[in-house]
């Protein structure tokens, strides 16, 4: 059974997974700095303020999500995979 997956898990389907994921990880910080810039134009220090508290509790959210769900259920998942053998 393990020989089929090996097989057909190839570097080309592991990028066509993971450049798409590694992409939308690197647009929200990307997203808050954008922010800043138009907020910036307003020419006022207190907008430009909020937007950095803002996309700072954003990304944290974010971050939290997605990877504390990874820490989470790739130990569980790993332990799955390993007590089947």
């Amino acid at each position: 059974m393990s020989k089929s997956i090996s097989s057909s898990l190839t570097h080309k389907r592991i990028l066509y997974i993971a450049v798409p994921v590694v992409l939308s990880n690197a647009t929200v910080p990307i997203l808050g700095a954008v922010d800043t810039a138009v907020v910036g134009q307003l020419g006022q220090a207190v907008p430009i303020g909020a937007v950095g508290i803002g996309a700072i509790i954003i990304t944290s959210i974010f971050w939290l999500f997605t990877y504390g769900d990874i820490r989470v259920n790739c130990p569980s998942n790993w332990c799955r995979g390993f007590c089947r053998n």
